[in-house]
């Protein structure tokens, strides 16, 4: 059962789970930067748009996607957008620049695009993937 934070409202899977509350607008993350970095942004929402439900939390430094938790972050930045996704598995493929053990069972990922074009059919079938581990 999902506990829902009474400062923030926003949803964790664990009663006083420790987060901050502090939430942005969704334009702070693309205020003075590039144009493509939003784009990158769009590409990667089309993704996640089809794969089933999620909540978007718009916090300072990045924009969080969860499922039943979050199982994807995305930080925007001046020059380019950086994502890190959860797996049960290590994927050590390009474009992934790094790797980190998140858990037992779950290792975060770690990616950096420049432009939309970047978020291709691999980024499609690993960011599908942390979706339906995490819906599981």
């Amino acid at each position: 059962m999902a506990w829902i934070c009474p400062t923030c409202m926003r949803s964790f899977k664990m009663t006083n789970q420790s987060h901050s509350c502090l939430v942005r607008d969704a334009s702070h993350h693309f205020s003075n930067k590039k144009p493509e970095i939003k784009e990158i942004f769009d590409a990667i929402t089309s993704i996640i748009d089809v794969l089933g439900p999620v909540q978007t939390s718009y916090v300072e430094n990045a924009i969080l996607i969860a499922a039943t938790s979050t199982f994807l972050a995305v930080k925007p930045k001046k020059n380019r957008v950086d994502i890190e996704f959860l797996l049960d598995h290590e994927v050590t493929d390009f474009p992934v620049h790094k790797t980190v053990r998140a858990s037992k069972n779950k290792i975060a990922h770690f990616v950096r695009f420049e432009n939309a074009e970047e978020v291709d059919h691999v980024i499609a079938n690993w960011l599908t993937e942390a979706y339906q581990l995490n819906v599981k």
